[in-house]
């Protein structure tokens, strides 16, 4: 604390030293005073009295240029992300359909059902509480999800991606969930995937997947129009 009040008064009484229109010349016969009497110097712009500790050593510039880095201000670092929300040149999020989850309370009128059996009898019929569990898992499990690369396709049990090269067609048996038809005309379960989904599966399948009640809308518009 004693350097830095010893620098400071040593600015001011510099600052009134050099004031006034002959400030140059005394600057310059100061300068040559100190020369004499075999001042040294060191690099930074500080002048160094031999008899005088360090931390007493007074600077003579006084200008911003000479103040220290710790405070001279810093100006704020750039942001390590940039701002625009997903526009940095990911690929869009794949959509998902999932079963509805209206099947929710389903699950819980089936837990609600099996408690009755389960308490009364819990050594021969404990094995009814596991339904319950099974139906959250295949609700929550259950799901297509499209994206530009194909279809990827989750069950209770097992997952498969099927590309869209291998796709020729999508058929809807009267009873459960769509079938993908591939090109060798097997076919696969797409889970979530019912008649009403139609639509929504082929917004997102970049035209791969027609819809014919919209398509047939459309051309229905374009006639009135």
């Amino acid at each position: 604390m004693r350097g830095w009040r010893v620098v400071a008064a040593s600015c001011n009484n510099l600052l009134g030293r050099f004031a006034g229109a002959d400030a140059p010349t005394k600057y310059e016969q100061l300068m040559r005073d100190h020369a004499t009497n075999g001042m040294r110097t060191r690099p930074g712009s500080q002048t160094l009295d031999p008899n005088v500790p360090l931390y007493e050593t007074t600077s003579w510039g006084c200008e911003d240029e000479s103040v220290s880095a710790s405070h001279q201000s810093v100006p704020p670092s750039p942001p390590s992300h940039t701002s625009g929300g997903g526009g940095n040149g990911q690929p869009p999020r794949p959509h998902v359909i999932r079963v509805t989850r209206l099947s929710l309370l389903a699950v819980f009128m089936l837990a609600f059902g099996v408690l009755f059996p389960v308490s009364g009898w819990p050594a021969g019929l404990w094995w009814l509480a596991a339904l319950p569990l099974l139906a959250l898992a295949w609700v929550l499990r259950t799901q297509t999800s499209i994206d530009s690369a194909g279809l990827r396709l989750r069950s209770l049990l097992r997952s498969r991606t099927v590309p869209w090269e291998q796709v020729k067609g999508v058929r809807f048996p009267n009873r459960g969930f769509a079938r993908a038809v591939l090109a060798d005309d097997a076919e696969v379960v797409l889970p979530a995937v019912t008649f009403d989904r139609l639509p929504e599966l082929a917004a997102h399948s970049g035209g791969r997947i027609n819809d014919p009640f919209t398509a047939r809308k459309d051309d229905t518009d374009d006639a009135d129009g």
